[in-house]
C-alpha cells in the first residue's frame, strides 16, 4: 500500500480535524490564505533564528533546496556528529524538520522552538511526532526540550539569548505520547484513502486558530446563523448539530436572557434602550472630552531596550477632542517613524495634545490603560501624568456590555466594528486598505523595508485607519447622547416575544 506523505504540521492539524487533512491533501483548490498564519510563521522563524545562537558551531541545512537534498545533507551532518539547525528526517512516509538537533558526548538532544510565551497542549504532539520519525531513522533522542519565549525577560542592550528563552525538558511526556501518535497516524492514513470525512462544524474549528478551509466548511452557514449567538444559555454547536441553523429556529426555553434579547430583536429588527442608564453614563463624562485609540505591535523578539517578548508597543494614536459642549471637534494624531523606538515620541506627542484633567473615552479601555501603564513605567518622569490620564479614562463599551443599548444589527457582538454600523450610517471601515489592528501592525513593520513611494502610501493608509477608530468613538458617543437627551425606554418582553 502506497504511503501518503505527511509532515509534522499536517499530522498535528489532522489530529485536531481529520477533514482539514483530507481537504489539504485532495482538495487544495478550496484553500484560502490566512494572514494570521503567515504572521505566526514569520514569528516562529524569528524565534528559531535567535534560539540557535545559544548553540555554537551549529550547521544550518538550507531551506531553499529540494527536500531530497536536505535529507542527504542532514544525514551527512548527523553522521559527523554536528549540531544541526533545520535538519530534515523522513521515515514511514513522514517528513519532519527539526529546529535544533544537538549531538554531544554520545547523547542526542532535540529542541523544538516556539515563539509563544507558554507551553500549549499541541506542543507535546509536535515533539512526539518528531520522536516517532527519529526512531524510524534509527536515531534515539535522549532528551527532548521545548524552547519558548521568557516573558519576564527585559532587553538591555544586546539580546541575551540564554535569558530570552526558557528551556523545558519534556522528554517523558513526549515519549509517552509516541504510541498515541503512531495510532493516530494510522487512522489518518485510512481516512485519506477513503472519502471525505463526514465531520461537521464543531468546537474543533477553533483549535486551528484560523482555518484555511473555513470558507468551504462554512459556506452554507446563513448570515443569521446560531453561530452569531452570544452570552450564556444555548450552546451554538449543540444547536447546529441538532439541525437548528438560524436564530429564528431556536426554541425560546433553551435561551438565556441576553440570548432572548438578541433573538427577539433580530426577528423584529428592533432596538432595546434603557434611557436612564444611558443618561447616567453620559453624565459621568465631562469636558474637555477626548476620544483615544492606539495602534500597537508585538512580537517574540523585543526590539527596544526596556521591552519584553510579546509586549505591546504603541506606534500610533488618533485623538479626537471636544473642549466644550457645542464646540467643533479637533483631531490630533501621531505615527512613529519606522526606524526608531516609537514610545518616547508617541508619549510626548500625546501629553502635548491631551489637556491635563480631560475626560478620555476609549473602547474597551483596559487595552488603552495597559498601553499607558507601560509607557508610564518606561518613562518614570511622566508616570504621574499617565496615571491621571488612566484615572480619567471611561469606557464607551460599558453601555453595550451592560445592554443599556442593543440594536439587532450588532448580532450579539461587542466589537467596535459590530457597534458602528448599527448606530452610524455615514461612517464605515469599508474601502480602507488597512481594516484591522493586525493589518495595521503588519503595515508598520513593512514600513521598515519599504522604499520612499511605498512608505508614503503605507503612512497614509495607517493614518486613515486609526483616524476612523477615534472618529467612530466620537460619532457613537454623539448618537448615545442624542438618545439619552431625547429618547425613551424601549423595553422588550423577553418571555413572549421570541420564536
Amino acid at each position: 500500500m502506497e504511503l501518503l506523505e505527511l509532515t509534522k504540521t499536517l499530522i498535528r492539524d489532522g489530529i485536531s480535524c481529520p477533514k482539514y487533512l483530507y481537504l489539504y491533501k485532495h482538495c487544495h483548490n478550496y484553500w484560502h490564505t490566512v494572514p494570521s498564519r503567515a504572521q505566526r510563521l514569520q514569528e516562529g522563524l524569528e524565534a528559531k533564528t535567535f534560539a540557535r545562537k545559544m548553540f555554537k558551531g551549529g550547521v544550518e541545512v538550507p531551506l531553499d533546496v529540494p527536500m531530497d537534498v536536505r535529507l542527504r545533507l542532514t544525514t551527512a551532518l548527523v553522521n559527523r556528529g554536528a549540531t544541526v539547525f533545520g535538519g530534515a528526517f523522513e521515515s514511514d512516509g513522514i517528513t519532519v524538520v527539526t529546529d535544533i538537533l544537538k549531538r554531544q558526548r554520545g547523547k542526542t538532544e532535540l529542541y523544538e522552538v516556539k515563539s509563544a510565551g507558554e507551553i500549549k497542549g499541541s506542543y507535546y504532539n509536535d515533539l512526539a511526532i518528531q520522536l516517532h520519525v527519529m526512531s524510524g531513522c534509527g536515531i534515539r533522542i535522549d532528551s527532548a526540550y521545548l524552547v519558548h519565549m521568557n516573558k519576564e525577560y527585559v532587553r538591555h542592550g544586546n539580546l541575551d539569548c540564554r535569558e530570552l528563552f526558557t528551556l523545558v525538558n519534556l522528554t517523558g511526556e513526549a515519549r509517552r505520547k509516541t504510541r498515541y501518535i503512531s495510532n493516530r497516524i494510522r487512522e489518518l492514513r485510512l481516512i485519506l484513502q477513503g472519502g471525505m470525512p463526514e465531520i461537521g462544524i464543531g468546537e474543533h474549528c477553533g483549535e486551528l486558530d484560523e482555518c484555511e478551509f473555513y470558507r468551504y466548511c462554512w459556506a452554507d452557514v446563513p448570515e443569521d446563523s446560531v453561530f452569531t449567538l452570544r452570552d450564556k444559555g444555548a450552546n451554538k454547536y449543540e444547536l447546529y448539530r441538532s439541525g437548528i441553523r438560524k436564530l429564528s429556529q431556536i426554541p425560546v426555553e433553551l435561551l438565556g436572557d441576553r440570548q432572548k434579547m438578541q433573538v427577539s430583536l433580530h426577528a423584529s429588527r428592533g432596538e432595546y434602550i434603557q434611557v436612564e442608564n444611558l443618561r447616567k453614563f453620559i453624565r459621568s463624562l465631562w469636558y474637555p472630552l477626548y476620544f483615544l485609540d492606539f495602534e500597537t505591535m508585538s512580537g517574540p523578539i523585543p526590539l527596544f531596550d526596556g521591552t519584553s517578548p510579546h509586549q505591546r508597543i504603541p506606534f500610533q494614536y488618533s485623538l479626537h477632542g471636544i473642549v466644550r459642549e457645542g464646540a467643533e471637534p479637533s483631531h490630533h494624531e501621531y505615527l512613529a517613524e519606522p526606524d526608531q523606538d516609537p514610545r518616547a515620541g508617541l508619549l510626548e506627542s500625546l501629553l502635548s495634545a491631551l489637556p491635563d484633567g480631560a475626560c478620555v473615552l476609549s473602547y474597551n479601555k483596559s487595552s488603552e490603560i495597559q498601553v499607558l501603564k507601560g509607557l508610564g513605567f518606561d518613562f518614570p518622569k511622566h508616570k504621574k501624568r499617565v496615571a491621571r490620564i488612566n484615572a480619567s479614562m471611561r469606557d464607551l463599551m460599558d453601555p453595550f456590555k451592560n445592554r443599556d443599548y442593543y440594536h439587532w444589527k450588532m448580532m450579539g457582538g461587542l466589537s467596535l466594528k459590530s457597534i458602528l454600523p448599527a448606530l452610524v450610517d455615514d461612517l464605515s471601515y469599508s474601502g480602507l486598505k488597512i481594516a484591522d489592528g493586525m493589518a495595521a501592525a503588519d503595515a508598520y513593520q513593512r514600513m521598515r523595508r519599504a522604499g520612499p513611494e511605498e512608505l508614503s502610501q503605507i503612512r497614509r493608509d495607517l493614518l486613515d485607519y486609526c483616524k476612523i477608530d477615534s472618529l467612530a468613538l466620537l460619532r457613537i458617543w454623539e448618537k448615545l447622547k442624542k438618545i439619552a437627551d431625547s429618547g425613551t425606554n424601549r423595553p422588550i418582553d423577553m418571555k413572549n416575544d421570541v420564536g
